[in-house]
């Protein structure tokens, strides 16, 4: 478990002044209220890899929350179902210079949630997941999803689903760069991180299992059309789809998007229709 002040502290001092920066999750706000750098957020154990993009393949846990994602963190951020959350994110996670994503990196974004019955062992990386919101390529705007993010100044805000039972979450990001995307070549870049949230919400909702996916394991492969696609010669508007909530498909946006999410710096944000969160009958469990 590290403190906010130990994760600023570790960032500064494994930074060298010219190391390659790429971006990274540091800081939630729920509705607009600043948590503290750090807070909640499950993060790389070495600040030198706080920015980079994860290493290993679909298949790897670390597709879940990112390096060290599975060791939880010491404090949940308590959040009304149907808040506000704000996530802040730095090219250099110690501020040391601006920026929020080094602007070469196109591509998608998605938010996905995760409910959990212990958050102290709970790894992530598991069954779960659900999407509730994403954008890909925003062809009113003409940028993609990060280019909106660097407008915005590398922050994005969406609204919790406000029928999500009362428990324990992760919510994770997910952002995928196609810069290194070639006809030769295939080498999307995977930016994932996770904050803990306690949400109070309806005591008569549940989350069904069938509107779920694992993580990893919600990418069809490594030639998913999502995955390979060229942002130098293909049309951006025709970057392919993804599903609302079953396993495999492009990750962003989803198919079964309505109407624009409230974000920041990003209208044409889809919200996923949380057609999974349902209402219990009386009686059942």
């Amino acid at each position: 478990m590290h403190s906010p002040f130990l994760f600023a502290l570790g960032l500064a001092t494994s930074f060298a002044p010219f190391s390659a920066a790429h971006t990274a999750f540091t800081t939630l706000f729920i509705n607009d209220v600043n948590q503290g750098d750090g807070t909640c957020i499950r993060m790389a154990k070495e600040g030198n890899l706080a920015t980079h993009p994860l290493a290993g393949g679909l298949d790897s846990e670390d597709m879940a929350c990112g390096r060290d994602g599975q060791n939880a963190v010491a404090f949940s951020c308590p959040a009304p179902a149907g808040a506000k959350l704000t996530l802040e994110f730095r090219e250099w996670a110690d501020a040391a210079q601006p920026g929020s994503i080094d602007p070469s990196h196109v591509g998608p974004m998605a938010i996905y949630l995760k409910q959990v019955s212990d958050m102290q062992s709970d790894s992530a990386a598991g069954k779960g997941w659900f999407k509730i919101w994403d954008e890909g390529f925003d062809t009113k705007a003409g940028k993609w999803a990060t280019e909106k993010l660097i407008a915005n100044n590398g922050l994005l805000s969406i609204n919790l689903p406000s029928g999500l039972p009362t428990g324990s979450y992760l919510a994770r990001h997910e952002i995928i760069t196609l810069q290194n995307v070639t006809n030769d070549k295939t080498d999307a870049q995977f930016y994932v991180g996770c904050a803990q949230l306690a949400i109070e919400g309806p005591s008569d909702s549940s989350i069904p299992s069938d509107k779920t996916v694992p993580i990893p394991g919600h990418i069809s492969g490594p030639n998913d059309p999502g995955l390979t696609f060229n942002v130098y010669t293909a049309d951006a508007s025709t970057y392919p789809r993804g599903t609302e909530s079953g396993g495999g498909g492009s990750p962003t946006p989803a198919s079964g998007a309505a109407g624009a999410a409230e974000t920041s710096g990003s209208e044409g944000g889809k919200r996923v229709r949380c057609r999974g969160l349902s209402r219990r009958r009386a009686g059942s469990r």
